[in-house]
Formats: C-alpha cells, sequence, structure tokens
C-alpha cells in the first residue's frame, strides 16, 4: 500500500499517464448517468467526485484482486471514510514475483468491483511496497500471519481493522514530515489479531529460502526429475555412474 501527499513528487509523465485514464473513466461514467444527473441539485452532482482534501491511498497486493485480506481492508477503508482509495492489483495470484517487469506484452487494465471473497491464501507484498520507495513514495506493507486450518475470515476482518490506525499514524507523520525517509514500514500482523500483546520493531530479515542443489546424469530420462529429485543420494550414484561410463 502506497500514501500520497502534496508535497510527494512523482515524475510527471506518471502523473500525465494517470490523468488520461482517470478523465476517460470520468468521461464514460458522465456518459452513461447525463440523462440522470440533469435533474439532480447542483450538491447532489459532486458526491462521487474525489476529495482532494483527503490523503490518498494506492492499495495493491499479490494474490490478486480478489484476495480477501485486500477486500476486507479496502471495506475497513471504506468504513473509516479519512482516505481516497485507489485499488491496483493483479488479476491472478502473483506470489513470489516481486519486482518482475512483463516485456514484449501489452498489460491488460480493467475495472473491477470489489465484493466477496473466494480465496482464502494471503501472504506479504513487501516488492510492491518497495516500488512505491523506488519512486520516492512513502509505504506500507501490511501481511497477516494465515494459519491453514486455524484462522477463519473473521481473522482477517479483525486484522483489516487492527489496520486502520496504523494507517492513519503513517499518513499523519507523514503529513507532518515525520516519517522516515528512505524507508518503508514491513508490518506483520498476528494470526489472533484480537490476542496480541502490543508491538516490537525489528529490521528486515536477510532470511532467504535455503537452495538444494542435485547431481543428476546429463542423459537422464525426463520423466526421471520428478523421481530424483526426492532421491539425492541416488541421483548423486547415477551422475558418477554416468561420468565413469562416459570417461571409459
Amino acid at each position: 500500500m502506497a500514501t500520497s501527499v502534496k508535497n510527494n513528487s512523482l515524475p510527471p509523465s506518471l502523473i500525465s499517464n494517470l490523468n488520461q485514464v482517470l478523465l476517460s473513466r470520468q468521461k464514460h461514467t458522465i456518459d452513461h448517468q447525463s440523462t440522470n444527473s440533469s435533474s439532480l441539485p447542483s450538491h447532489s452532482r459532486n458526491v462521487d467526485e474525489p476529495d482532494c482534501s483527503k490523503p490518498l491511498l494506492l492499495i495493491t497486493n499479490c494474490e490478486g484482486i480478489d484476495s480477501p485480506g485486500l477486500i476486507f481492508l479496502v471495506q475497513a477503508l471504506l468504513s473509516d471514510a479519512r482516505f481516497t482509495l485507489h485499488v491496483c492489483a493483479p488479476q491472478s495470484d502473483k506470489s513470489v514475483a516481486g519486482h518482475s517487469l512483463t516485456v514484449r506484452e501489452t498489460v491488460a487494465v480493467c475495472s473491477v468491483e470489489i465484493s466477496g471473497a473466494t480465496a482464502f491464501e494471503v501472504s506479504g507484498a513487501v516488492a510492491a511496497a518497495r516500488e512505491a520507495l523506488i519512486c520516492g513514495v512513502p509505504s506500507l506493507c501490511l501481511s497477516f500471519d494465515w494459519k491453514k486450518d486455524v484462522s477463519g475470515e473473521s481473522d482477517l476482518k479483525n486484522a483489516a481493522d487492527l489496520c486502520l490506525p496504523l494507517i492513519s499514524a503513517a499518513v499523519r507523520d507523514i503529513e507532518r514530515g515525520k516519517f522516515p525517509e528512505s524507508c518503508l514500514l514491513n508490518i506483520e500482523i498476528p494470526s489472533s489479531p484480537l490476542a496480541n500483546k502490543g508491538f516490537k520493531l525489528t529490521r528486515q530479515s536477510l532470511w532467504r529460502s535455503p537452495l538444494s542443489w542435485k547431481a543428476v546424469s546429463a542423459n537422464r530420462h525426463p520423466a526421471a526429475g520428478q523421481y530424483l529429485s526426492n532421491q539425492q543420494s541416488l541421483g548423486i550414484k547415477l551422475a558418477q555412474l554416468s561420468r565413469d561410463a562416459s570417461a571409459a
């Protein structure tokens, strides 16, 4: 999730592109509602216009637009009514694909009405917050510790509610110029949000998943890959036999 206030500077080309997209979308909305809106009082016509006095939040994730974590967070922020929200999320799960680029293809963008939940796996999206940081936009990464067969929909809703004061505090510090520069906040919400005992400030971990390399024969049958992946010692022995046979 990225936050933006008036003092933040974004590339002019990016701002121009965003304005064109928003103006185009607004034009279609006006054309569709022109007949009905002409009979409305003047004060009613501005209801759907964005409130420039509110801080703007750009929200994204890596699990996709239908992720329940994204849905509950957006619903909680809408109920809070203190921010102007924009959501931009992938159509499908893009976990473990942080900082990836799409080349030689056109990325299609469409409008989506967020309602309902169709998936129940939620993880972090630090890369999205880092992309905002690279652009000079203050950012937060909010993750929920989902535990299979333990966590439920109510835990996600509680986690979303728990995020509201954190987001509000961050926006307040941004507006006052007190938010730490050149850094992002990665916030992990415990699996039982209402039972938390407070917060703990730590540094970003440098942990990475261990790589497991296995020696296999260069001439092995393709279908043996799955079998050899679970038989490390056998794969090494076969590779040694193949090497000895080639040297004979």
